[in-house]
């Protein structure tokens, strides 16, 4: 099993056994209270009636949480395996995100980090901020937490993504300051099941964090100033 003290691993891990959760999240699914939505509950009750009991925990990734119908109809129609053996044909049946991009307003150093230990949400702090991020997901639900994304960054687990490179550039570009005056755009492959899809074609989410082994590459892009402004009349940050 995926050792608990490592919540990156929980988090996108695609290949091994099904992840141990602490007991208060095993209890949200198998006893729905009223601290969950209704689209949560909603949820957990369809697994629970199409699939069984022992597929719950499979909802604690929200890669699947976010596409409980996708994964019904595709267990069904390989004939309801186990759940480990449904997580593997399902995160291979969804395949990849190739040259999907993410903005970001960086320092260099900030940057090289990102390259050798991957990026993580506002959440992505330690093991306890990975289950509140999950208890969050439970309690408000997938649909809310996207919705609340643009409102709530610095406090949102979900980091956002694109199929849109123009749209990350201008995001990039969008959050330089004094502090952060490079605009960054990553270039990642992603697997689907570590994602939720977004509320258009171009927008999509990871959740909590994104490991560096999805980073394929990333470009620097010229900010406002760089391409208007001629070198000796930039600020001092130029």
């Amino acid at each position: 099993m995926i050792n608990l003290a490592h919540p990156v691993t929980i988090a996108n891990n695609t290949k091994t056994a099904i992840p141990t959760y602490p007991s208060e999240l095993l209890k949200l699914l198998k006893d729905p209270s009223s601290f969950l939505c209704q689209e949560t509950r909603s949820t957990i009750e369809k697994v629970r009636v199409e699939l069984g009991e022992s597929y719950l925990p499979l909802l604690l990734q929200p890669g699947i949480l976010s596409r409980t119908e996708e994964l019904i109809d595709f267990a069904k129609k390989n004939n309801i395996p186990e759940p480990l053996t449904l997580r593997q044909l399902f995160a291979k049946h969804l395949g990849c995100y190739t040259d999907v991009y993410r903005g970001l307003a960086l320092t260099k150093q900030e940057k090289e980090a990102i390259l050798v230990n991957g990026m993580g949400s506002a959440f992505a702090r330690n093991e306890k901020s990975y289950i509140e991020a999950l208890k969050r997901m439970l309690i408000e639900g997938v649909s809310s937490l996207k919705s609340l994304h643009t409102a709530e960054k610095g406090c949102s687990p979900l980091l956002s993504l694109s199929e849109d490179e123009d749209l990350a550039i201008l995001i990039a570009r969008g959050q330089t300051d004094k502090k952060r005056e490079h605009a960054f755009v990553f270039i990642l492959e992603i697997p689907k099941i570590l994602t939720i899809n977004g509320r258009n074609y171009q927008e999509f989410f990871a959740f909590f964090r994104i490991e560096p082994e999805y980073i394929k590459g990333c470009q620097k892009h010229l900010v406002i100033f760089e391409i208007y402004i001629p070198r000796d009349r930039r600020p001092w940050y130029a």
